[in-house]
């Protein structure tokens, strides 16, 4: 990827409101951590849907992230970064959701952190609103996004069992049950399926490979 060039995360974030820091009267922008955790988390989990699309050419896709010369040494970082997400998440078979946020922010999101906090909202919401500068979430963010290209690319079939969990269909009587009992939800589920997700970002992926990658375009189509 030359330098400068938009890359997969480039297309990831854009139009994403989340993506807009607290600016203070004094002192530098900064994120509250959970709005970085959250967009963290939707990062990681587009990107892994984007590497199960292209998990045929892994090459081409990742040449929209990383420099093509250097793909040994992303798939390296992404088996260490995998490695150690396994041991420290409580829910390495769960959703793929869950395993990132129980692994990257366990205080917040961990059985073990939720458990304490629970007892003490105001440590839950100090942790929360905890300042992230913005220079270091969007290094973090731009990692993650080849970090869950890359785990996909790697260990499809393990990826694809936590996507699903993430993309259950929800119970229909059960969801007119929560809505009948007062439950602030709609009367019924307003559902995207993994397919539709992915069929998006494939049209993003390839108007981004159409003007920027045009000789990767026909491996991504």
């Amino acid at each position: 990827m030359p330098s400068g060039q938009p890359s997969l995360f480039d297309l990831l974030v854009a139009g994403l409101s989340a993506t807009a820091p607290v600016k203070p009267l004094f002192g530098k922008p900064y994120y509250p951590l959970s709005q970085a955790a959250m967009v963290g988390v939707y990062l990681y989990a587009q990107a892994a849907l984007i590497g199960l699309r292209y998990r045929v050419v892994p090459h081409a896709i990742a040449a929209m992230i990383w420099d093509p010369m250097k793909h040994d040494l992303l798939w390296a970082h992404v088996k260490e970064s995998v490695q150690s997400r396994d041991a420290r998440s409580d829910d390495a078979q769960g959703s793929l959701r869950s395993y990132f946020l129980t692994s990257e922010y366990p205080a917040l999101y961990s059985f073990a952190g939720k458990t304490a906090i629970m007892q003490d909202e105001k440590s839950m919401k100090r942790i929360a609103d905890s300042h992230l500068p913005v220079e270091q979430a969007q290094a973090d963010w731009a990692w993650w996004v080849a970090e869950g290209l890359g785990f996909a690319l790697l260990e499809p079939a393990r990826v694809e069992q936590m996507v699903a969990q993430d993309y259950k269909v929800p119970d229909p009587a059960r969801w007119r049950e929560a809505h009948e009992a007062g439950l602030d939800i709609p009367a019924e589920p307003d559902y995207i399926s993994v397919e539709e997700m992915t069929g998006n970002l494939v049209e993003g992926v390839q108007a981004l490979a159409a003007e920027y990658y045009p000789d990767l375009l026909d491996e991504l189509r």
